[in-house]
């Protein structure tokens, strides 16, 4: 009988614990990432194009473009991409179109993982005709 209680008890132990391993949710440790550098911006006809040296964080998934036309508010929609934020993916580069002419623009760059990380200093461009 004890042998049946104790098997019974094992049993219920390993059992406890399969099932808590998997519904405890798992917490992620990871810190936003640090921001790219030698953010880098060249005025195209109607258009930026900007690069960056990438976050040296590996757990990097992609960027955040930030633009506007004021420093440090960056939330436009001249281009024609789309709205700021515009998500660069994993590139260092990218090519924001459908921007006007002769207007000074300020762009800054932050990288995220499951955070979005801090901004890298403030370039301004003013695209050319």
């Amino acid at each position: 009988m004890q042998k049946i209680f104790l098997t019974l008890i094992i049993l219920f132990l390993i059992l406890h614990t399969t099932l808590t391993a998997q519904t405890e949710p798992k917490i992620a440790d990871e810190s936003p990432p640090l921001p790219p550098t030698q953010l880098a911006a060249i005025a195209l006809d109607g258009a930026v194009q900007l690069r960056w040296k990438n976050s040296p964080d590996q757990n990097t998934r992609g960027y955040l473009v930030y633009y506007g036309t004021v420093s440090d508010d960056y939330l436009d929609k001249d281009a024609i991409l789309e709205f700021s934020p515009i998500d660069a993916g994993k590139k260092n580069i990218i090519y924001i179109d459908g921007l006007k002419n002769g207007t000074l623009y300020y762009f800054r760059v932050a990288a995220y993982t499951s955070h979005v990380g801090e901004l890298s200093r403030e370039v301004r461009s003013r695209p050319l005709q």
